[in-house]
């Protein structure tokens, strides 16, 4: 719950005109690593702050894919 609280109140510091261009911004891939069968690294940014690079990582686990928050959010500080 910490990481979704520390997302929560990141999103409320920015004002209206910064979250309607995040709102408008597309998704770009810059690069998958398959580090096996079961965990994907995605490094992605977007359209509005093409800068800012950040990485997901996602796990296979129980027939669906699922985001390591952990690894998110501390890879990307």
């Amino acid at each position: 719950m910490q990481y979704f609280e520390r997302f929560k109140q990141e999103y409320e510091k920015k004002d209206k005109a910064e979250l309607a261009k995040f709102k408008e911004a597309n998704i770009n891939m810059n690069e998958i690593v398959a580090l096996n069968d079961s965990v994907h690294i995605f490094n992605y940014s977007n359209s509005y702050k093409k800068e800012i690079k950040q990485k997901i990582k996602l796990v296979w686990q129980n027939n669906k894919w699922q985001v390591d928050l952990k690894y998110t959010f501390n890879e990307n500080q």
